[in-house]
Protein backbone atom coordinates (compact mmCIF):
# COMPACT_ATOMS: atom_id res chain seq x y z
CA UNK A 1 0.00 0.00 0.00
CA UNK A 2 1.34 3.14 -0.81
CA UNK A 3 1.40 6.54 1.04
CA UNK A 4 -1.45 7.87 -1.54
CA UNK A 5 -3.52 5.12 -0.80
CA UNK A 6 -3.12 6.01 3.16
CA UNK A 7 -3.79 9.50 2.57
CA UNK A 8 -7.29 8.10 1.03
CA UNK A 9 -8.08 6.06 3.55
CA UNK A 10 -7.08 8.67 6.32
CA UNK A 11 -9.14 11.19 4.44
CA UNK A 12 -12.76 8.98 4.27
CA UNK A 13 -12.07 7.93 7.51
CA UNK A 14 -12.16 11.35 8.89
CA UNK A 15 -14.77 11.73 7.02
CA UNK A 16 -16.71 9.55 7.39
CA UNK A 17 -15.87 10.24 11.56
CA UNK A 18 -17.01 14.10 11.33
CA UNK A 19 -20.22 13.47 8.80
CA UNK A 20 -21.20 10.70 11.46
CA UNK A 21 -20.96 13.38 14.43
CA UNK A 22 -23.59 15.87 12.74
CA UNK A 23 -25.81 13.22 11.09
CA UNK A 24 -25.70 11.66 14.83
CA UNK A 25 -26.27 15.13 16.16
CA UNK A 26 -29.28 16.02 14.00
CA UNK A 27 -31.07 12.57 14.81
CA UNK A 28 -30.87 13.20 18.73
CA UNK A 29 -32.34 16.75 18.09
CA UNK A 30 -35.15 15.76 16.02
CA UNK A 31 -35.90 13.22 18.39
CA UNK A 32 -36.07 15.96 21.53
CA UNK A 33 -37.82 18.64 18.86
CA UNK A 34 -40.71 15.62 18.62
CA UNK A 35 -41.25 15.32 22.50
CA UNK A 36 -43.74 17.42 24.51
CA UNK A 37 -41.34 17.65 28.19
CA UNK A 38 -37.85 17.84 28.36
CA UNK A 39 -34.92 16.99 26.57
CA UNK A 40 -34.64 13.08 26.82
CA UNK A 41 -31.40 12.33 24.61
CA UNK A 42 -28.61 13.07 23.63
CA UNK A 43 -24.86 12.49 21.89
CA UNK A 44 -22.09 12.08 24.05
CA UNK A 45 -19.25 12.34 21.51
CA UNK A 46 -15.96 10.26 22.85
CA UNK A 47 -13.67 12.36 20.60
CA UNK A 48 -11.85 10.05 19.79
CA UNK A 49 -8.62 12.16 17.85
CA UNK A 50 -7.09 10.37 15.02
CA UNK A 51 -3.95 9.57 17.18
CA UNK A 52 -6.24 6.82 19.07
CA UNK A 53 -7.19 5.32 16.13
CA UNK A 54 -7.03 1.16 15.08
CA UNK A 55 -3.68 0.34 14.47
CA UNK A 56 -1.60 3.54 16.44
CA UNK A 57 0.63 3.40 19.28
CA UNK A 58 -2.07 3.93 21.71
CA UNK A 59 -5.35 2.47 20.23
CA UNK A 60 -9.07 3.55 21.55
CA UNK A 61 -10.98 0.88 19.29
CA UNK A 62 -9.92 -2.41 17.95
CA UNK A 63 -8.39 -3.18 15.45
CA UNK A 64 -6.32 -5.90 13.44
CA UNK A 65 -3.23 -7.93 13.38
CA UNK A 66 -1.11 -8.69 10.67
CA UNK A 67 -2.67 -12.29 10.52
CA UNK A 68 -5.81 -10.38 10.06
CA UNK A 69 -6.84 -12.13 13.47
CA UNK A 70 -8.94 -9.27 15.51
CA UNK A 71 -7.42 -8.18 18.54
CA UNK A 72 -10.24 -8.21 20.43
CA UNK A 73 -10.40 -10.50 23.86
CA UNK A 74 -13.43 -12.14 23.40
CA UNK A 75 -12.16 -13.36 19.36
CA UNK A 76 -12.29 -16.85 20.41
CA UNK A 77 -16.05 -17.21 21.92
CA UNK A 78 -17.31 -15.21 19.10
CA UNK A 79 -16.12 -17.28 16.99
CA UNK A 80 -18.01 -20.14 18.22
CA UNK A 81 -20.88 -17.99 18.37
CA UNK A 82 -20.30 -17.54 14.45
CA UNK A 83 -20.11 -20.98 14.06
CA UNK A 84 -23.14 -21.70 15.96
CA UNK A 85 -25.17 -19.08 14.21
CA UNK A 86 -24.04 -21.17 11.10
CA UNK A 87 -22.47 -17.92 9.07
CA UNK A 88 -20.35 -19.37 6.24
CA UNK A 89 -18.04 -17.60 3.41
CA UNK A 90 -17.56 -13.77 3.29
CA UNK A 91 -20.30 -13.64 6.33
CA UNK A 92 -18.24 -16.06 8.33
CA UNK A 93 -14.90 -13.86 8.10
CA UNK A 94 -16.86 -10.65 8.78
CA UNK A 95 -18.63 -12.25 12.01
CA UNK A 96 -14.89 -13.36 13.16
CA UNK A 97 -13.57 -10.00 13.60
CA UNK A 98 -16.79 -8.18 14.39
CA UNK A 99 -14.83 -6.17 16.63
CA UNK A 100 -12.73 -4.36 14.64
CA UNK A 101 -13.72 -0.17 15.31
CA UNK A 102 -15.41 -0.94 18.78
CA UNK A 103 -13.95 0.76 21.74
CA UNK A 104 -11.23 -1.44 23.40
CA UNK A 105 -10.52 -0.24 27.54
CA UNK A 106 -9.48 2.35 26.79
CA UNK A 107 -12.13 3.54 24.35
CA UNK A 108 -14.84 2.07 26.95
CA UNK A 109 -13.57 4.61 29.40
CA UNK A 110 -13.98 7.49 26.86
CA UNK A 111 -17.21 6.58 25.89
CA UNK A 112 -18.20 6.74 29.60
CA UNK A 113 -16.34 10.21 30.26
CA UNK A 114 -18.56 11.53 27.47
CA UNK A 115 -21.63 9.89 28.86
CA UNK A 116 -21.40 11.00 32.45
CA UNK A 117 -22.13 14.99 32.41
CA UNK A 118 -25.58 13.60 31.15
CA UNK A 119 -26.40 11.60 34.03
Amino acid sequence: MTNHHLQIIHARSMQLANESKVFLQQAVDETNANLTREKRFFFADPNIAAEHSALTDDPYVFGINLDMSPQDFIATERLISCTKARCTGVDFEICKRASIGHPNKKGAIAYAEAIYPFL
